[in-house]
């Protein structure tokens, strides 16, 4: 779990995430030296976790913010089957990966399963409405609003993770969405 309580600011910003045809995917420097910022040895690749919870897109936390999130979602006494079910799609959808000094890293094979990637794309964006999200095509504003304003179980994941953020007072603030 985290050590300390002061969490890195997540770049905002739509941004292109190339990737190559061995699934390694490039983000931009400012994301990059975001989830670097979580590794103590400025020479070590830090670990990154990455998962989809709608077959659209991918969520990318830092390895030990989402280890810490996850161990709140199984004690808090609140909405445990929306937990256990959040939880489960997270394990069975995602993986850990390493996120190198230039911003690469591969897309975990259940990630691209889940996604239903069979060849790799080309081209992925990235952007922060809360949590890290890998998107495997380019949106129309259209869908970029509808994507922000979906109240599904991915919403559900940005609110415990922003109460995760907030302090464990308000994961038992009585939601039950």
């Amino acid at each position: 779990m985290l050590e300390s309580t002061k969490i890195p600011v997540a770049p905002n910003g739509l941004e292109e995430a190339p990737c190559d045809d061995r699934w390694r995917i490039r983000l931009q420097k400012r994301y990059a030296d975001f989830f670097l910022s979580f590794e103590p040895i400025p020479e070590k690749a830090a670990k990154i976790y990455v998962a989809t919870l709608n077959g659209e897109d991918a969520l990318i936390w830092p390895n030990d913010v989402f280890q810490d999130w996850a161990h709140r979602l199984r004690i808090d006494p609140n909405n445990r089957e929306k937990n256990r079910l959040l939880l489960r799609k997270a394990q069975f959808f995602g993986g850990e990966s390493d996120i190198d000094r230039q911003g690469r890293f591969v897309l975990p094979k259940k990630v691209r399963e889940g996604m239903h990637l069979e060849e790799p794309v080309t081209e992925f964006q990235v952007f922060n409405d809360g949590i890290i999200r890998l998107i495997k095509r380019a949106l129309s504003p259209d869908e970029r609003l509808a994507l922000t304003e979906r109240r599904d179980l991915d919403d559900y994941a940005v609110d415990r993770y922003t109460s995760h953020l907030l302090g464990p007072s308000s994961l038992t603030d009585g939601d039950s969405r």
